[in-house]
């Protein structure tokens, strides 16, 4: 089996201690989406289109959970939701290093040779 190009080097403490020093948070963060909201309906004859309206949704106990926001909420709230995207996706990479890292400085299981030529009894 061929392996990725993505393992193919060798990893230092070094490579791990630098991503790790990269993890900042410069804000709040916050979990969940927003999005605005325009509505139309039918008033007098004509389509009249209402809103924006802010919403804010996310899970909570497995069931989205939706909040009204005003205008300044909505936009405090998108900056912390990609600051929070941002900061999981660093902590996705430092997870991946920390496992090759783990793997790579520490001796595995010795794997036992098969011997195809011998039949099972």
């Amino acid at each position: 089996m061929k392996k990725s190009s993505k393992t193919t080097g060798r990893l230092s403490p070094g490579q791990f201690h630098a991503a790790a020093a990269q993890l900042r948070v410069t804000g709040p963060i916050c979990l969940g989406n927003v999005f605005v909201r325009h509505y139309q309906r039918p008033v007098a004859g004509r389509v009249k289109r209402f809103g924006p309206y802010y919403v804010w949704t996310r899970k909570i106990k497995a069931r989205t959970v939706t909040t009204a926001l005003s205008r300044p909420q909505y936009l405090a709230l998108r900056a912390a939701i990609v600051r929070h995207r941002a900061l999981a996706r660093q902590l996705q990479r430092l997870r991946d290093l920390s496992l090759r890292l783990i793997l790579e400085t520490n001796p595995g299981v010795r794997k036992r040779l098969r011997n195809s030529t011998l039949a099972l009894s």
